[in-house]
Formats: C-alpha cells, sequence, structure tokens
C-alpha cells in the first residue's frame, strides 16, 4: 500500500516510510491511497479479543513491512501492560454508554496507538545503529503516552513539547519524572498551538529531518490514527448487541480521534453519527456550522488536552471531501497561514458518508455535568468525557456511546473543587505526585529549539536538563 500528501505535490510512500515520518515535503499530511473495505468482514469479527481485531485491521497497511507473526507479536507486547482484561470495555450510564478507553499504563487513550506505536518504531530500527529522533507536541495526554511508550527504546530519542504550566498536575508528572537517558521534555513558554506550530516548523525546514533523523509520534503521523480504529470496530461489536443505532460523542481537539471514527466508517464499520465535542475552545463547532475555520486566542479550561485552535486532523477530513484535491488544500492552508482564516463551502459536507454534529460546552456546564453525574453515582468523570456527554445530550441524543477518553484521577485536584470531596488517590499516584520533576523550559522560538535538536544528534544523550 501506498501513502500520499494531502497537498498533492510529494512523492507517494510506502508503510516504513510513512511510520518515521512527520508531515510530508509539501506541508500536508499522508493518507492511504485506498483504503480497505472490511464490511463483509463485520459478520465474523463480532466475537474475537481486541488484539486479533487489531491484527486483521492494521494488516493490509503493514503488508510488506512487517509479517504476520511480528504484527501479532507487537500487538500482544504492546496490549499486555493495559489493567482491563478486555483492552477497552463500554460502561452503561442512565441515558447513554461509556467507552472507557484509559486501562493503558498513562490512563488515556493515547496509549492505544502509542503503546503500539513504540513497538512498531523499535522493531523498525532494530537492525540498525541509526539514531531516531521522535518530535511530539501535547496537550497533556500525548507526551506522557509517548514517553512511557518509547523510553529504554534502541535507537530512539523522544522530544516532548508541552506549554508551561498549561496541563494538569498528574499530566505533567507522568512527563516530567521520567529520566530516562533517551527522553527530553521541553516546557515551552506559551500554548499547545504554540508546540504543535514549532513541531510542524522543524519539519517543513529543508532537509532537516532527514539530515536529523526526525520521526513523529503526534497524530499527524497517520499511523497513530490508524491504530485507533480499532477500538471503534471493537465498540460497534459490543453496542450491536444492544440493536441501538451507532452514535458516537467524541470530545475534539486535534480532530484525530473523531477522525479515527470516520475513517472506520470508510472501511465499513456502520456509524451513524459523529458528534464533535468541543470545549470552550470551540473552532470546530463554528465551521462545522458556517464553514469558516477561524482560530482565535486559546483560552485555558478545565479540559486542558481540548485547547487547542489548529486542528491539524481536519486537513485529512478536508482533502476527502474535496475529492482529493490536493490543490484545493494547498488553496486553504496557505489562506490559513496568511489570513488566519478559511472558507470550505458547507455544500461539501455532503460528501462526508457520515454526519458530523458538532457543539461545545462552556466551563459552567461541564462543572455542572461533573458534580451531576458525582451526586448521582458518587464517581467522577473526567472534564475531557464530561465534555462529550454534555454535548451530546445538549444536541438532543440518547442512547448514544461516548468516548471516556481519560482516567478521572488525572484531574482529580479539579474534580474535587467542582465535586466539592475527596479524591482518594492510589498510593502509585501520590508516589507519583511526590516525586521530583525536570524540563527545560525554552520561549516558543524556533531556532532555539532547532539548536537542542541538532545538539541532541551531535552529543547522541540528554544532559541539558534543568530543574523544574
Amino acid at each position: 500500500m501506498k501513502f500520499i500528501s494531502t497537498r498533492g505535490k510529494a512523492p507517494a510512500i510506502d508503510f516504513a516510510e510513512l511510520l518515521l515520518s512527520g508531515t510530508a515535503p509539501d506541508g500536508g499530511l499522508y493518507m492511504p491511497e485506498s483504503l480497505p473495505d472490511f464490511s463483509k468482514n463485520i459478520p465474523k469479527w463480532g466475537s474475537i479479543s481486541y488484539q486479533e481485531l487489531c491484527f486483521y485491521l492494521l494488516q493490509p497497511f503493514v503488508e510488506g513491512h512487517f509479517s504476520d507473526f511480528v504484527l501479532k507479536d507487537l500487538i500482544r507486547k504492546a496490549y499486555a501492560p493495559f489493567s482491563h482484561p478486555e483492552i477497552c470495555t463500554i460502561k452503561p450510564e442512565q441515558d447513554y454508554y461509556l467507552l472507557e478507553l484509559f486501562h493503558g499504563p498513562t490512563y488515556a487513550f493515547k496509549d492505544y496507538a502509542l503503546q503500539l506505536l513504540g513497538h512498531f518504531f523499535e522493531k523498525t530500527l532494530e537492525a540498525g545503529d541509526k539514531k531516531y529522533i521522535f518530535l511530539g507536541s501535547t496537550s497533556g495526554d500525548t507526551g506522557s503516552a509517548a514517553i512511557h511508550a518509547l523510553k529504554q527504546k534502541k535507537n530512539i530519542f523522544v522530544v516532548m513539547l508541552h506549554p508551561n504550566r498549561r496541563v494538569s498536575e498528574i499530566q505533567a508528572k507522568q512527563m516530567l519524572t521520567v529520566f530516562d537517558p533517551n527522553v527530553v521534555n521541553l516546557a515551552i513558554q506559551g500554548t499547545f498551538d504554540d508546540c504543535q506550530a514549532l513541531v510542524k516548523a522543524l519539519f517543513a525546514l529543508p532537509g532537516f529531518s532527514k539530515e536529523y533523523s526526525l520521526g513523529a509520534v503526534n497524530s499527524i503521523n497517520l499511523v497513530r490514527i490508524l491504530i485507533q480504529v480499532a477500538y471503534y470496530f471493537y465498540a460497534y461489536f459490543a453496542f450491536q448487541k444492544l440493536n441501538l443505532p451507532f452514535v458516537i460523542s467524541v470530545p475534539s481537539g486535534n480532530f484525530g480521534n473523531a477522525f479515527s471514527a470516520y475513517l472506520a466508517s470508510l472501511m465499513g464499520l456502520p456509524v451513524e453519527e459523529i458528534v464533535v465535542a468541543s470545549n470552550q475552545n470551540h473552532v470546530l463547532t463554528t465551521f462545522f456550522d458556517t464553514g469558516v475555520y477561524q482560530p482565535k486566542e486559546v483560552v485555558a479550561s478545565l479540559s486542558p488536552s481540548m485547547d487547542i485552535q489548529i486542528s491539524s486532523n481536519l486537513e485529512r477530513y478536508l482533502w476527502l471531501l474535496a475529492n482529493k484535491d490536493g490543490e484545493k488544500i494547498q488553496t486553504l492552508y496557505s489562506q490559513l497561514k496568511n489570513q488566519n482564516q478559511f472558507f470550505f463551502d458547507p455544500k461539501l459536507f455532503s460528501n462526508s458518508l457520515v454526519k458530523f454534529t458538532a457543539g461545545f460546552a462552556s466551563e459552567k456546564e461541564v462543572r455542572q455535568r461533573i458534580n451531576a453525574y458525582y451526586q448521582t453515582t458518587k464517581n467522577y468523570m473526567d472534564p475531557h468525557t464530561a465534555v462529550g456527554v454534555e454535548v451530546a445530550i445538549k444536541k438532543g441524543k440518547k442512547n448514544f456511546l461516548s468516548l471516556a477518553t481519560a482516567h478521572p484521577v488525572k484531574f482529580y485536584d479539579r474534580l474535587e473543587q467542582i465535586t466539592f470531596s475527596t479524591y482518594p488517590l492510589p498510593q502509585k499516584i501520590q508516589t507519583l505526585l511526590d516525586s521530583p520533576s525536570r524540563c527545560l523550559i525554552l520561549p516558543a522560538d524556533l531556532m532555539e529549539v532547532k539548536e537542542l535538536i541538532e545538539n541532541l544528534h551531535k552529543e547522541g544523550k540528554a544532559d541539558f536538563w534543568a530543574e523544574e
């Protein structure tokens, strides 16, 4: 299988190149030239394990790079640390269902792709001595998941950028307490969008990514998006037993998770509707309502992983709606860069196989949803999950599936304030909070981050830490 750029001016690449790449040389994002159709397999897959399902879904994409035996082994290793025997599970609530995606090592849905991606990287690079530097930007969960997936991996460095003081305490501790010599944490004085822009700018520097062997762990790496498709298929089989239409509410920031659901539908999964749920940084809601995409200033919220205005994976969706017209996508994103906005004709939304509904929840509404859930169940709901539930209910949905994207313990301090209760912290979380942390604080300056990458490549070690 070959993969092509959404902007149409980069050569097609194979899976090995895709795995180790970031953005395409023309600035676009990679997509498969074509997608497999699994619709005939769905009746046969209803009772297989998550690991088996993941194997069948990924097999067409990795063919020629990993043998079936190797792929199965990597999947087994990736999901071995997960705490739930089914890997993910559906929990019924009063008028909706929660897909629990927090049973991985760092308690967030990012583990589902990044644990496997880390093994893909290591297996691909094990035969040589060449070292790769994998870059990522995080609004909270990607950073910890990527670091825990890549630490101690041979021939790999991971450099993670996060917005300084703009992630939760536990999100920060999960990243900054990892002292492995191949892990570099950069606290950027700015927002997540600043971090993401720096990563994209590094890949866009002529020849830089090739010279310094840069790869990506953000969802600009298509392999992450492909891996996430598995839990939508798995959830469908569980939901099918309820004899309900498959309506999914997805807490959305960078649009990667919602786009994975859409890819699942293009591969034959009968998804009826995808609700794109935003917090008060609701650039996506405005876009789906009007066709106008206009990023504004990020406002810090209770759900920091969604404090995003530049939703990278939207480009992939627009490319599909525009019938894979790379020139049209190039024009749109040139307008975004130069004018801070673009207009996409809403009539083209009719090209979408699945209906997208968008909405947002205010901070007050998120607090009310969390508190109501606690008062009713005496359980906690993380703020991102609360956004997904609240938006779907506001849209009049019932018996829908909403993604529980993170374990509530990651935001225990905020939940305590909202519910006026004391969150019973597990001992391992308390130990994490008591551990020392370290990172390097930098301005949102491309040249400073570029110099750091150059020094890391030259020295082959990360010894320039500053204590937080």
